[in-house]
């Protein structure tokens, strides 16, 4: 009679000699660490060892998969690949956040460009008052306020995009949003620059 203890460590037993070649069918047991004994007091042996003929009968053809087999190790210095399902829901938190953030400047900006408008607004008029009371300094000074005007067209032109632009929570979306950002700053820096320069030297030289 045989005994056989699996690699949980449960036993069972005892079998005949062709009882026990109908358990080694079983691929949990062909193929994971299985002992057996031939009486109940014996040494428990490898069945490799013991009993090699029943794992060569018991062998799976080659399309058979078990679900015993343990998974392929990564080898030591390659690196490790990271699946799409792994990198994707932190990338779409992520987006989700940034476009949140650029949405909320479009308020932002919105507001700002309004009270911008205002203030050139006054300035605007003052000018014209001033130039309507044939004061020649004040017709140099808004001849200025108008070329200032016409440096603020592009930065205020990227302005009304960022504005109707809704950010979606994709890369691509929120690249051409940044880059709208980039060029409405790199405009209004330039006009202001520009424009800051000039009215300072229609002042100074009046």
């Amino acid at each position: 009679m045989w005994y056989i203890k699996d690699f949980r460590g449960e036993q069972s037993g005892p079998f005949t000699l062709e009882q026990l070649e109908i358990e080694f069918q079983k691929a949990e047991l062909r193929e994971n660490a299985t002992l057996v004994k031939s009486t109940e007091h014996g040494q428990w042996k490898p069945v490799l060892l013991a009993m090699p003929h029943l794992i060569e009968q018991a062998s799976p053809t080659s399309t058979e998969v078990s679900p015993y087999l343990p998974y392929p190790e990564t080898p030591t210095g390659s690196p490790r690949q990271i699946h799409h399902s792994e990198a994707t829901e932190p990338e779409n938190a992520g987006y989700i956040r940034i476009a949140e953030d650029l949405n909320k400047l479009r308020l932002i900006m919105g507001v700002g460009i309004f009270y911008a408008s205002l203030l050139l607004y006054a300035v605007m008029t003052r000018a014209s008052i001033q130039h309507i009371a044939s004061d020649s300094p004040s017709l140099s000074l808004g001849n200025t306020m108008m070329l200032c005007v016409i440096f603020f067209i592009f930065p205020l032109g990227v302005l009304a995009k960022l504005i109707r632009r809704n950010t979606r929570p994709s890369l691509k979306s929120i690249t051409t949003t940044v880059r709208l950002h980039r060029k409405f700053w790199t405009g209004f820096f330039a006009a202001s620059t520009v424009s800051v320069a000039a009215i300072l030297f229609v002042l100074l030289s009046s």
